[in-house]
């Protein structure tokens, strides 16, 4: 059975060894998904608990920064994960503050890397 955190690593994993996914994650995030999702025999399909959400950073934060300003932090809850798609980072959001802030683990599966403003962020919906 495919856990989520070994979802999470091998997410990474393929991430990293295919940046131009990245992309096709925008453009498959502003697609409608259908309401059933044949099983093809991939590892890496997941039941996805709710469509995507996207925002954006607000501000520049260096790999230490661990409190992240974003546009909408209403679309995240504690551990959810979060995809960074310039740099192909992977956070787990630890905590949600207030309307626009998230505390976040750095580097889940992943090197943390210096984020831009207005960098894009995807919700990965893994909160339980």
């Amino acid at each position: 059975m495919l856990t989520r955190r070994s979802f999470l690593v091998r997410a990474a994993a393929a991430l990293a060894a295919v940046p131009v996914l990245a992309s096709a994650l925008r453009e498959a995030a502003a697609k409608e998904l259908p309401e059933e999702i044949p099983d093809a025999g991939n590892e890496y399909l997941v039941e996805i608990e709710s469509p995507p959400a996207w925002t954006r950073m607000s501000g520049g934060f260096d790999e230490y920064v661990t409190t992240i300003t974003i546009d909408d932090a209403a679309i995240f809850q504690a551990g959810d994960g979060a995809f960074v798609p310039r740099t192909n980072e992977l956070l787990r959001v630890v905590q949600v503050v207030g309307s626009r802030g998230i505390v976040v683990e750095r580097g889940v599966a992943t090197t943390p890397s210096k984020m831009l403003d207005l960098d894009w962020v995807l919700r990965l919906p893994l909160a339980g």
